[in-house]
């Protein structure tokens, strides 16, 4: 594994620039990544290559928007459609010129105007 590499600042450097981050947030990532021990990357590393969408998410009732970017790649995609097709009245955006995480990181000011209008309006379909 990599774990010895993540102190290095040139290979957070690289990991940054891929993850497509704000470049005046490396500071910040690369303090983060320092700080990441052993035990804790090995289990986020397992548990995102082992993710399943729990059969009973069919069943909420809660407003749900699915925001994917229109830049990720095709499995995240699919994923966000396969979600959308489980969960019943939920909306699909994607979010053309975005990558993975990209709004929520870079641009914190829509990803929140998009909750509120979320969490303040009677229906995400726009009924």
């Amino acid at each position: 594994m990599f774990y010895g590499l993540i102190s290095k600042k040139w290979f957070s450097k690289l990991q940054f620039n891929s993850l497509k981050i704000r470049k005046d947030l490396f500071n910040e990532y690369y303090y983060d990544s320092c700080n990441i021990n052993k035990e804790s990357l090995i289990a986020f590393m397992k548990a995102n290559t082992k993710y399943e969408i729990k059969s009973t998410l069919k069943n909420t009732s809660a407003k749900v928007l699915i925001l994917v970017g229109g830049k990720e790649r095709a499995i995240m995609k699919a994923s966000a459609r396969k979600t959308q097709e489980i969960i019943k009245g939920s909306k699909l955006e994607i979010l053309d010129g975005y990558y993975h995480g990209e709004l929520s990181i870079n641009h914190p000011e829509q990803y929140v105007e998009k909750l509120e209008n979320l969490i303040f309006t009677t229906s995400i379909l726009g009924e």
